[in-house]
């Protein structure tokens, strides 16, 4: 009778073990890329990292952060040459207005008196930005003098500005991200 409870239970705990492990993983829960490359403008880019945002208990996004050279050194990846490239996928519904907001605070909170001249570059932007909905994505383009944002299927803006497609980066990548752990996430250090 002992033999065959301890066989049950046995076999209890590989079926719960096997089952657990093909659960989806996080990345499957927020439509990230199964592929840890993406091609822009001709060159093959690799996923350096992916952080999420969060406010309060709430995840808001997740960014998955794609470079010509991968690095771990956020100096290094915000004034590099190459090709930068993000995927941003909503977790929850955001207001345009909650969009814009967030935008503007974040442009000032890393920006500060040294990005006057790209105050305009931030109003063209933050005019144009819409609601967007749980699973819905904007992507980022960063070229070494332009950066190009895109919603699929809404259409793409570009600003004609090294220095403020740097400072966009430098929001996710500065001195004042919007956590350590999505910086730290981005830069792919766990």
């Amino acid at each position: 009778m002992f033999i065959n409870l301890l066989l049950k239970i046995v076999f209890f705990v590989f079926l719960a073990s096997t089952a657990f492990a093909k659960l989806p993983t996080d990345l499957d829960f927020d439509l990230a890329p199964n592929v840890p490359t993406v091609e822009v403008g001709g060159k093959r880019l690799i996923l350096n990292g992916t952080g999420v945002h969060r406010r309060l208990f709430f995840r808001i996004y997740r960014v998955y952060l794609f470079l010509e050279s991968p690095s771990r050194d956020s100096q290094y990846i915000l004034h590099s040459e190459g090709i930068k490239f993000a995927r941003m996928f909503f977790l929850r519904d955001v207001s345009a207005k909650q969009i814009k907001e967030a935008w503007r605070n974040d442009f000032e909170t890393e920006c500060a008196k040294k990005c006057e001249g790209l105050r305009h570059y931030l109003d063209e932007v933050t005019s144009k930005l819409t609601a967007m909905r749980e699973g819905e994505v904007l992507e980022f383009t960063f070229y070494p003098n332009e950066l190009q944002i895109e919603k699929p299927g809404f259409g793409k803006m570009s600003i004609p500005s090294s220095e403020f497609a740097t400072h966009q980066l430098s929001i996710w990548l500065g001195k004042h991200p919007p956590s350590q752990s999505f910086k730290k996430g981005l830069l792919g250090i766990h």
